[in-house]
């Protein structure tokens, strides 16, 4: 049996906290970390026959699909809410739930499908965003503006109508056993039918979009947003 002491992943590569901006909302949504929480240090395995594992595993590790999901835990300390940094339990519960990712109520949802709010990326293919792997749960209209003014790369944004979000896998990081234990090699999102997962440390759960419609009027207001 392979194992290596990691910290567990918090969101993939690690972005630094940024300074409080002015533009920033008076709330703190519920997919944000908050500063004394952190990845807990546990001891990865790899166990024949199922992959990585914790050596003192329990089954609140795991989601209902099986896959290995960080620990985290509360650290003595300053409490500031951190806006760039993503905390992957609570990701993983909105968007399995398909909570709203600011104040965690219902998501917007009509006959349009539900409300998404994503980065403008409509020149990457025809019919953007039509089967884009997304990690960004939903959200409620009322908190559409928030969420942009608390994520940069949410300004100016689009927002989308989904009909069909459908749960697909994990955004984590890859390991291999080696002889001197684990290997991390990299991030990657993965389905919960690949066999790959079984190697994943799970950092934000995963759907597709299908059946997508850009909401103008939504996207109008944030545009005008953004310009200000």
């Amino acid at each position: 049996m392979t194992e290596t002491t990691l910290p567990a992943l918090g969101e993939g590569p690690s972005t630094p906290a940024r300074p409080a901006g002015p533009r920033r909302p008076g709330v703190v949504p519920a997919i944000a970390a908050w500063s004394n929480e952190q990845p807990a240090r546990t001891v990865l395995v790899a166990r024949p026959g199922i992959g990585l594992a914790y050596k003192d595993e329990t089954s609140a590790d795991r989601d209902d699909d099986y896959a290995l999901w960080p620990r985290m835990e509360v650290v003595l300390g300053a409490r500031r809410p951190e806006f760039t940094r993503v905390h992957p339990l609570r990701q993983r519960e909105l968007m399995r739930e398909m909570r709203c990712q600011v104040c965690r109520g219902e998501a917007s949802h009509d006959a349009r499908g539900w409300l998404f709010l994503l980065p403008d990326a409509r020149t990457d293919w025809t019919g953007w965003p039509e089967t884009m792997a997304n990690r960004h749960p939903p959200l409620c209209e009322e908190c559409v503006e928030p969420v942009a003014a608390y994520c940069p790369h949410l300004a100016g944004g689009i927002a989308v109508r989904v009909q069909q979000p459908v749960l697909f896998g994990v955004y984590g990081t890859e390991y291999r056993p080696s002889p001197v234990g684990l290997v991390a090699v990299g991030a990657r999102t993965v389905s919960y039918e690949d066999p790959v997962i079984a190697w994943v440390l799970a950092a934000q759960m995963v759907r597709t979009l299908n059946g997508c419609s850009i909401d103008r009027p939504l996207t109008a207001l944030l545009a005008r947003g953004a310009k200000r």
